[in-house]
């Protein structure tokens, strides 16, 4: 058969190796396959020759093509590591076959040189040096491709290899395109206003963001008729928006042509880099045509309430794609219920009385379409007359009332004396309160005219300075001062506000001698041997006098104490009073708790007092 007709595999040395499995070389990322048909090949080496490793048989390099575009492919992307002078092969012996076309291209054979039908996509290797096989890629946005194609190997060599040969695809910026999905007619109400949406207007763009993407009105779209604006600034002419203000609906065309009805507008779009194809849109404003479709009258239960929904009372416009308020306006109604307006309405039903077969109830309606409207509608209604008892049970119904805070309550049952008789204005007689506030202020306004009111008031630290107002602060910090004068005894008149609400209340005054009064004693309880400090708790006094400093209450101890009692003078400025405190003496042997003998349960009524003896707690 000769050297040409001999079929060389992957790892050819010198001499032949029959007995070892010769496997198809695969690239990092496998993308075409391609198969390879060597001749028949006979070689005479030594054994030492044959047991020697060869170079790789077929080493496969990445085609790189731009996106949408082609490049051939040459012997620098399929090679074969063969040396053809030595064995006596010719590249046009060495054939490749296409067993699938790439998936996002295709491989053409210049068809000068190839019978498709009879070689079955094949080429050889003298091809590829003629640049006689192209890539064209189809545009995808894919970075990737490959193709499949086979090498035959002898059968001696179990069968025939698949190699991936690698498309690598490099990016290019593709031109938007814009399209008119509805098609090219857009309609809405004359004199009114429609939305544009992506359903009108489409772009396709893979390569850029829907933000960059920004719209063009082109040329004069006879602005007398209408014009484009945004929901941010309307009545305002636009003639660029950007992809998001279409997909939120912000942009509208509003008509303003009156009889002119037809336009035209030219729009393209653009990514900052390319534009696109130009769509025209043919603008057309209709007259509003409606009819009732539907008006078929709602049934109700008597005292129930129903929905008046589309179902039972519905109209058609001739334009179903533009969005606008149809009204129902009730004009009126019959004597059994009204019907409420809203979205949908509600009928309800109040009649009560009794009767024995259902009735018909209606009410009359206009459905307004912005600045038209249809004739009166008439909507029947069909109350379900129910059966009811002529008396229900008893319940109780619970009216919890609330005051009100700021709310000012007075008593004023004025006074009654005999001439020349003095009397205390007690709360029973004058009385003011409030129920948000605490903070009072009483003001003497006027002295009585045929009486006598003490209202001689000072400073605490100016006495010449009389006070006709106060405050509780003034009181807590001891800075008001009465003085009596004249009489012994009397009472004046105060006005408390607590800057909203005033009353009135009436202050008694009784003077009497500078005198000292002892308001605790309690004695001491000392153990023997031990020490006590007596303190207030223990004793104290209360003067009438102006005293103003605790410092000027002085105890003094003029007799030693005794065993069951210590005597003490008390001094405030020139008054004294003695007294005597008892102390009480108890041994160690006394500190034991006290025990409770017995204990009785008292009965005692509501707001009195009642007195705990010692037969009732021992």
């Amino acid at each position: 058969m000769g050297l040409p007709h001999a079929v060389v595999t992957k790892d050819i040395s010198v001499g032949c190796e029959a007995k070892k499995l010769l496997e198809a070389i695969t690239t990092m990322s496998p993308k075409a396959v391609l198969s390879v048909t060597l001749p028949l090949l006979y070689y005479h080496g030594s054994d030492r020759d044959r047991k020697r490793p060869g170079q790789n048989f077929l080493v496969l390099k990445d085609l790189v093509v731009p996106e949408g575009g082609r490049a051939p492919l040459e012997s620098k992307h399929i090679k074969v590591n063969l040396e053809f002078r030595k064995l006596g092969i010719r590249q046009s012996q060495i054939m490749f076959r296409i067993e699938e076309q790439p998936m996002h291209g295709q491989l053409r054979l210049d068809m000068n040189h190839f019978d498709q039908e009879e070689e079955g996509w094949t080429f050889s290797m003298l091809d590829l040096w003629h640049g006689r096989v192209m890539y064209v890629h189809g545009g995808s946005e894919d970075p990737q491709d490959f193709t499949n194609s086979k090498k035959e190997i002898p059968f001696y060599l179990k069968g025939n290899k698949l190699h991936r040969f690698n498309v690598s695809a490099t990016p290019v910026k593709d031109a938007p395109e814009l399209s008119l999905p509805k098609g090219s007619l857009f309609m809405l109400l004359e004199n009114s206003k429609r939305h544009l949406n992506t359903d009108v207007l489409r772009t396709t763009d893979l390569d850029s963001n829907s933000t960059d993407l920004v719209f063009k009105v082109l040329g004069n779209h006879n602005a007398e008729t209408g014009f484009l604006e945004k929901q941010d600034h309307p009545g305002t002419t636009i003639t660029t928006f950007s992809q998001p203000d279409l997909e939120e609906g912000k942009v509208s065309y509003l008509h303003i042509g009156g009889l002119v009805r037809n336009s035209r507008m030219a729009v393209r779009v653009s990514d900052g880099d390319k534009v696109s194809n130009i769509v025209v849109l043919r603008i057309m404003a209709v007259q509003l045509e409606h009819k009732v479709a539907n008006n078929t009258g709602v049934e109700v239960n008597q005292g129930g309430a129903a929905i008046i929904s589309s179902q039972h009372l519905a109209t058609q416009v001739n334009v179903v794609k533009q969005v606008f308020d149809i009204c129902s306006d009730v004009a009126s109604y019959s004597g059994y219920t009204p019907a409420e307006s809203g979205s949908p309405p509600p009928y309800l039903n109040t009649f009560q009385r009794i009767k024995t077969s259902n009735v018909t109830d209606q009410f009359k309606c206009k459905v307004s379409f912005g600045s038209a409207a249809t004739d009166v509608l008439v909507f029947h209604i069909t109350v379900r007359w129910i059966h009811f008892k002529a008396h229900s049970g008893s319940y109780d119904f619970r009216i919890n009332i609330k005051a009100d805070v700021h709310s000012l309550i007075i008593t004023n049952k004025g006074l009654s004396m005999l001439e020349g008789e003095s009397k205390v204005i007690t709360k029973d007689r004058l009385f003011a309160k409030t129920v948000g506030s605490k903070a009072v202020l009483y003001t003497l306004t006027s002295s009585a005219k045929q009486g006598k009111l003490k209202r001689i008031i000072v400073l605490m630290n100016d006495t010449g300075h009389k006070l006709y107002q106060f405050c509780q602060e003034d009181m807590h910090h001891r800075r008001v001062l009465f003085i009596p004068r004249g009489v012994s005894s009397g009472c004046f008149v105060l006005f408390v506000s607590d800057g909203k609400h005033y009353t009135s209340t009436l202050l008694e005054v009784i003077a009497q001698d500078p005198y000292i009064q002892v308001e605790n004693n309690t004695g001491l309880l000392v153990q023997k041997g031990q020490t006590v400090v007596l303190g207030s708790a223990n004793l104290s006094v209360f003067p009438n006098l102006d005293g103003r400093d605790d410092k000027e209450v002085v105890y003094e101890v003029f007799i030693p104490p005794r065993t069951a009692s210590v005597p003490q003078r008390l001094s405030v400025k020139e008054v004294r009073l003695d007294a005597s405190i008892g102390v009480r003496v108890y041994l160690e042997s006394h500190q034991q708790p006290p025990t409770v003998l017995y204990i009785h349960i008292i009965v005692v009524e509501e707001a009195k007092p009642v007195k705990i003896n010692r037969g009732d707690l021992e």
